[in-house]
């Protein structure tokens, strides 16, 4: 996720060595800024919290939904 929530309760965006508490179900969150990835935040540990199980569930299902629809990828189209 993008934003965490601060200690004043305001939006906070990750940076090293910083921690928020997350807007759905009030868990700690750690940031997560390397080198490769952008930065975002992520849950200390497993969770049940519904915003980690939507971001899952979306990217468990976009192949599928690429599979299902016929989608050509730029690759496959020789676009470039």
């Amino acid at each position: 996720m993008i934003y965490a929530k601060g200690s004043d309760g305001g939006k906070i965006l990750p940076s090293k060595g910083l921690k928020g508490i997350c807007f759905e179900c009030g868990e700690e969150l750690i940031s997560k800024c390397g080198e490769v990835k952008t930065w975002h935040w992520s849950h200390t540990s497993n969770t049940n919290c519904d915003s980690y199980n939507k971001v899952e569930k979306k990217k468990q299902s976009k192949p599928c939904v690429v599979e299902m629809m016929n989608i050509k990828t730029l690759s496959e189209n020789n676009w470039w």
